[in-house]
C-alpha cells in the first residue's frame, strides 16, 4: 500500500475504494458518484498522515485489548471483505470478546451499506 500510495496516490485510492465498496462483487454496486467522492475526501489528507494511518493498521495489534471488553459488543463482518479479512479479524474477536455478538453479512464488502 505504502508504494502504490508513494507512486501514484489518487490511481491507489480509485483501485483501493472499487475494492473496499465491492464493486466488482456487487450486483448492484455504489455510485461512480459515491466513489469520487470518497477518493477526493481520502486525498483531502496530506500523504504523511494517510502513510502512517496505513502503517498503523498494518501493524497495530488490539488482540490484547479485547480480551478487556466487557460489555456487549456486536462484531459484524462481511463474507467479502477484500480488505479486512474475516478469519483473521472479525471472527476471532467475536471469540475474544466476552459478550460479543457476531454478525456475518453474506457476499457484502468492507464498505457496507
Amino acid at each position: 500500500m505504502t508504494e502504490a500510495m508513494l507512486t501514484d496516490r489518487l490511481n491507489f485510492f480509485a483501485s483501493f475504494f472499487k475494492d473496499f465498496y465491492g464493486v466488482d462483487v456487487l450486483s448492484s454496486p455504489v455510485s461512480d458518484e459515491l466513489l469520487q467522492w470518497t477518493r477526493s475526501f481520502a486525498m483531502q489528507a496530506s500523504l504523511k498522515a494517510t502513510l502512517a494511518c496505513a502503517n498503523s493498521f498494518a501493524t497495530s495489534d488490539f488482540r490484547p485489548d479485547l480480551e478487556t471488553v466487557s460489555v456487549p459488543t456486536l462484531v459484524i463482518h462481511r463474507t467479502a471483505d477484500a480488505t479486512v479479512p474475516t478469519d483473521t479479524n472479525g471472527r476471532p474477536a467475536a471469540k475474544v470478546i466476552e459478550y460479543a455478538t457476531f454478525k456475518e453479512y453474506e457476499g457484502a464488502p468492507h464498505g457496507l451499506f
